[in-house]
């Protein structure tokens, strides 16, 4: 699977609109699907597959980052774009920026003072 089902649904909603930008976070890796690059090679692969996607599409990406110890970068572009860096052999996945739902921890609800009050007591 290299295109998430998540980032799926927002370029199908985004393709009649080129000028909507969607966030993605792309993973790269080598032909023979060696995961770990160079820092260095994560660069220039990206500016690379960034650059011809770009040409292929007639679009350009608005912002990208580029995370070299991670082996991926993030990018905002129109759907059009997205869709040409997955045809790079390079691209082992690609992901939405915006997630469904939240990764956060949700607190508890405090449990009521008098349950608290006999906890102390039943310690001593």
């Amino acid at each position: 699977m290299r295109i998430d089902p998540q980032l799926e649904e927002e370029l199908n909603k985004a393709e009649a609109d080129s000028a909507q930008q969607i966030g993605v976070w792309a993973t790269v890796g080598t032909k023979e699907g060696r995961p770990t690059l160079a820092p260095a090679e994560v660069t220039d692969l990206a500016r690379a597959m960034i650059e011809r996607a770009e040409s292929r599409s007639g679009h350009r990406a608005a912002a990208v980052k580029v995370h070299e110890n991670l082996n991926t970068f993030t990018l905002d572009a129109p759907a059009k774009l997205i869709r040409e860096l997955a045809q790079e052999p390079q691209v082992l996945q690609l992901r939405s920026v915006r997630r469904g739902e939240s990764m956060a921890i949700k607190p508890e609800p405090s449990p009521p003072s008098d349950v608290v009050a006999v906890r102390r007591r039943r310690r001593r």
